[in-house]
C-alpha cells in the first residue's frame, strides 16, 4: 500500500490537467540544469517545479526533483534523484528496471495496458523505455541510470496532441547530459554578469601575515577555485561541483570571494583591510539557470551582511585566535594551539533559534606535514544539553559526533596542493577501514 501511495503522488503530478493551448509555449530554446547537469530542448522557463517528490523503487526510497512543462506536444516532466550506490552495476540496474516496471504495471492494471517496452541507452548509460495507455492518455517513460543517480523523463499526451509540431517525443529524444566543460562555461557566464567589485576604501595592512600565508599558500596567488567530487561505493560518480572562488591582491590579501550552490553563486563577498581587521560585505543571492529562485527563502535573497574578522597571532607568527562578527554581533570564534607537528582548532558558532541564543562547538585535531597541510584529522562536535535531573541548573556538554580522516595530495610547481583525497577512517569488526570519501580540486592562478 505504501508503495502505491508513493507512486500515486508522482502520477498525480504527471497527469494533472494541462494548461490551455494559449498558455503552452513550446519553442526551440534549451533548458539547462546546472545542479542536475542535464539539458533538454524545452523552454528555459518551466511551468512548475517540485523539489521533494517521494518515490519508492523496490526497497529503496528516493526524493525526486521534478520539472514540468505544459507543451503543445503533451505534458512533459523531467525528474532527477540520487542515491548512495552505483545503480549502473549490472545486478542493481536489472533489479532497478524490474522494480520500476512493477510500479508502472501497478498503476495501470485496472484501467490501462502496457503497449511497449524496450532497453535504451544514453551515451553509455543504461536505460528503459515504457509506453502505457491509461484512460485515453498515452504515458511514455524513459529512465536512465548514471552512476549513483537516475533521470526519469515522462510524456503524457491526449488524442489532440499527438500530431502537434514539435512532438513531445522530439523533446524527450533531445535530453542530454552536460559535460563538465559546458557546466563551467555556464557558471563562468553567470559570474561574468555579476557586479562583483572590491570595496572602495584604501586598505591599510597591519597584520603579521597575509590571508594567503594564513592559508599556507606559497607564491603570489591570484585566484583559487575549489571544486569537489564524491565517492560512492568506493568509486567516483562523475559529478564535479564548484564550492568557492577566492581572489587575492598582489600583497596576498583577500579581495573577493564567491560561494556556489548548484553551480550558481549563492553569496558574493568583497573585502577590505582596516587596522588588522578583515572587513567584508556579503550579499546572499538566489540564482538558477533559468532565472528562478529555488530552495532559498525570498526574504534572504539580496540580503547584505557586514562582517568583521579580527585576528591574533603568536610570537612565532602563527594564528592563535580568530573572531568573526556579523552586523556587530560575534557569530564565530576559533582558537588555535600547536605542538610540534600537531594543530588543534576549537570552534564556537553562535546563532539564534526562535530569538534565543544558542551555540555549537567543534574540535579539530590535525597532524600536519612540513608545509602545514593536514595528513590526519579527528573532528568532534559537541552540543549543550539540559543537566541531569539529579543536579540543579546549568548544562553539560556532550559529544554528538566524531569523524576521523586521512588525506593524500598532489602539488603544483609552487608547492601548493591542487588535488586532495579525503579518506574516512572507520572500524568494522574490530579492524580499521579506510574508505575514500571526497576529492577536492584547487585550480590556482598566480600573478
Amino acid at each position: 500500500m505504501k508503495q502505491t501511495l508513493y507512486f500515486a503522488t508522482l502520477l498525480l503530478f504527471l497527469a494533472s490537467p494541462p494548461f490551455s493551448e494559449m498558455c503552452a509555449q513550446q519553442n526551440s530554446a534549451e533548458f539547462v540544469s546546472l545542479s542536475e547537469q542535464f539539458a533538454i530542448k524545452l523552454p528555459a522557463r518551466y511551468d512548475e517545479y517540485k523539489p521533494f517528490v517521494p518515490l519508492k523503487v523496490g526497497s529503496e526510497d528516493y526524493s525526486l526533483r521534478l520539472y514540468k512543462w505544459n507543451a503543445r506536444g503533451g505534458l512533459i516532466t523531467v525528474g532527477y534523484a540520487s542515491g548512495t550506490m552505483d545503480l549502473e552495476e549490472p545486478d542493481r540496474s536489472k533489479r532497478f528496471f524490474a522494480d520500476f516496471r512493477k510500479l508502472i504495471l501497478s498503476r495501470i492494471a485496472d484501467k490501462g495496458r502496457l503497449v511497449d517496452e524496450r532497453s535504451i541507452v544514453l551515451e553509455t548509460h543504461p536505460g528503459l523505455e515504457l509506453v502505457a495507455e491509461n484512460s485515453g492518455l498515452v504515458n511514455a517513460f524513459r529512465i536512465f541510470l548514471v552512476r549513483n543517480r537516475f533521470y526519469m523523463l515522462a510524456l503524457v499526451t491526449g488524442p489532440g496532441q499527438r500530431d502537434s509540431s514539435p512532438t513531445g517525443e522530439e523533446a524527450l529524444l533531445s535530453f542530454r547530459l552536460l559535460p563538465r566543460s559546458e557546466v563551467v562555461a555556464v557558471r563562468d557566464r553567470i559570474l561574468g554578469s555579476l557586479d562583483w567589485s572590491p570595496l572602495p576604501r584604501d586598505p591599510s595592512y597591519t597584520r603579521p601575515k597575509t590571508d594567503a600565508e594564513d592559508g599556507y599558500f606559497k607564491g603570489q596567488v591570484k585566484q583559487v577555485l575549489t571544486e569537489s567530487e564524491y565517492f560512492y561505493d568506493g568509486a567516483l560518480f562523475g559529478i564535479r561541483t564548484s564550492d568557492e572562488m577566492k581572489e587575492f591582491n598582489e600583497k596576498g590579501y583577500l579581495t573577493r570571494e564567491v560561494h556556489f550552490e548548484n553551480e550558481s553563486p549563492i553569496s558574493i563577498t568583497s573585502f577590505d583591510h582596516v587596522n588588522g581587521t578583515l572587513v567584508s560585505k556579503k550579499v546572499v543571492m538566489g540564482l538558477s539557470g533559468n532565472g528562478q529562485t529555488i530552495g532559498l527563502s525570498p526574504t534572504r535573497t539580496g540580503k547584505q551582511i557586514t562582517r568583521e574578522t579580527k585576528f591574533k597571532y603568536r610570537e612565532d607568527g602563527r594564528l592563535s585566535q580568530i573572531k568573526v562578527f556579523e552586523n556587530g554581533e560575534m557569530v564565530e570564534q576559533r582558537i588555535f594551539s600547536y605542538s610540534q607537528n600537531k594543530r588543534e582548532t576549537e570552534t564556537w558558532e553562535y546563532f539564534r533559534v526562535l530569538r534565543a541564543s544558542a551555540e555549537a562547538r567543534s574540535k579539530l585535531s590535525e597532524i600536519l606535514d612540513a608545509s602545514g597541510n593536514p595528513l590526519e584529522a579527528t573532528e568532534s562536535r559537541y552540543q549543550n544539553a539540559p543537566e541531569h535531573s539529579s543536579t540543579t541548573g546549568g548544562s553539560y556538554e556532550q559529544k554528538v559526533s566524531e569523524e576521523k580522516s586521512t588525506y593524500t595530495y598532489e602539488f603544483d610547481s609552487q608547492g601548493n596542493w591542487t588535488k586532495r583525497i579525503t579518506f574516512n577512517l572507520t572500524s568494522e569488526k574490530g579492524k580499521a577501514k579506510r574508505m575514500p570519501q571526497l576529492v577536492t580540486y584547487r585550480t590556482i592562478t598566480y600573478y
